[in-house]
């Protein structure tokens, strides 16, 4: 009956969740650097759903529980308890969950300049270790340069945001080409996407966030110059720029 059916979680359209079976999960590492709601955007999301009394678009899932795309729905939905429907995907694995990930948070249109050129080096990066290009213990003797950087349970102690690679071994230019086509960029903006995200990365966390939100103007070679500073150096400048409303090579020392 359509009672029986509505507390099961299912309705004629599709199969839908009854929030309180709490057994979707949100990977973060599948999320890690993928542009989150702020506070206000998240309440208005929330008074959204509330208003209409549904959640119209579908939490997509892959493995049975993983949410790919949704993780903010499935939020509301455990904060109110307004159910919400289910697409499945199939990935042969992470890379390519990853991968699907991080295209549609570039499809996105609401993306600072900075929030899609720290996408493309995702991008980039997680298309390089699937393909095996990524720096490996060994390199060294093969002329490949390794900037150290934070061990990550997924890139094995080479982080996806802080790897240098040589053109002797491992080279990523075919990647790049490959993304800049599906972008529709030139394969120059791809790996210059991969420098900025390398130098904005090192910074301390609230410099990074107020550069890659668009709070302060932050071009290509402003950004650089930023980055030979000490820490500390950088929190002023950029604290001043955001102040100022001025770009960031204008109040740079």
């Amino acid at each position: 009956s359509p009672r029986l059916a509505s507390f099961l979680g299912f309705t004629p359209k599709g199969r839908w969740i009854v929030a309180k079976y709490d057994y979707l999960s949100i990977d973060d590492d599948l999320h890690e650097g993928l542009p989150r709601l702020t506070k206000d955007e998240y309440a208005q999301l929330k008074a959204n759903i509330v208003a209409d009394g549904k959640i119209h678009d579908p939490v997509i899932v892959w493995g049975g529980s993983i949410v790919v795309d949704g993780r903010h729905r499935v939020l509301v939905s455990r904060e109110t308890g307004i159910d919400f429907r289910i697409e499945t995907k199939n990935f042969t694995d992470e890379n390519e969950a990853r991968d699907w990930i991080i295209n549609r948070a570039l499809g996105k249109r609401n993306l600072s300049v900075e929030q899609r050129k720290m996408l493309i080096n995702k991008l980039y990066i997680n298309r390089k270790k699937a393909a095996n290009l990524l720096p490996q213990e060994g390199d060294a003797a093969q002329g490949v340069t390794v900037t150290p950087c934070a061990k990550t349970k997924h890139n094995g102690g080479d982080s996806a945001q802080g790897v240098t690679v040589t053109p002797k071994a491992r080279s990523g230019d075919n990647v790049a080409e490959q993304i800049a086509k599906e972008q529709g960029v030139s394969k120059s903006t791809v790996l210059r996407a991969a420098k900025f995200a390398e130098a904005v990365n090192d910074m301390p966390a609230a410099v990074r966030n107020a550069i890659v939100s668009g709070a302060v103007k932050a071009p290509h070679a402003d950004v650089q110059a930023l980055a030979e500073l000490p820490g500390a150096d950088q929190a002023r400048v950029v604290a001043k720029a955001r102040e100022s409303g001025e770009k960031l090579g204008d109040v740079l020392p």
